[in-house]
């Protein structure tokens, strides 16, 4: 949550979230769930335990999780690689990488950490040159 909030500059507010009872086994066995408040906006952040499921599955987890608590909900993640981040982009799926990446659709924010490399000019001068 640090890094939302260094990043964009807004009050993010976590607590407990109180509907953790109202789901299935396999959900709450499965995430760790979290009420955040980003600014004004509230969401619910889900953080996988163990393993991230198929993308399949994530829909059909977050379709249930909403049922229950309608806020938009956002998977949070250590790590990601870009073919998972790509999937997730496809399916308009929110999440953030801590450290490095976030998407936020219903925000309107997708930001990630690339930097150029600076280009040095060349030192040596090339065979046709020195010609």
């Amino acid at each position: 949550m640090v890094f939302i909030t260094n990043t964009l500059g807004f009050n993010v507010t976590t607590k407990s979230w109180n509907g953790k009872a109202k789901l299935p086994f396999y959900l709450s066995d499965a995430y760790a769930v979290q009420k955040v408040t980003l600014d004004s906006v509230k969401c619910l952040f889900i953080k996988p335990k163990d393993k991230l499921h198929t993308l399949p599955a994530i829909k059909k987890h977050i379709v249930k999780i909403r049922e229950i608590e309608p806020l938009p909900t956002v998977l949070e993640l250590d790590t990601i690689s870009s073919k998972q981040r790509k999937a997730l982009i496809r399916a308009q799926i929110p999440f953030v990488v801590n450290g490095s990446q976030i998407y936020l659709p219903f925000m309107g924010i997708y930001l990630q950490e690339k930097y150029a490399q600076q280009k040095r000019p060349n030192q040596t001068l090339m065979p046709s040159a020195q010609m």
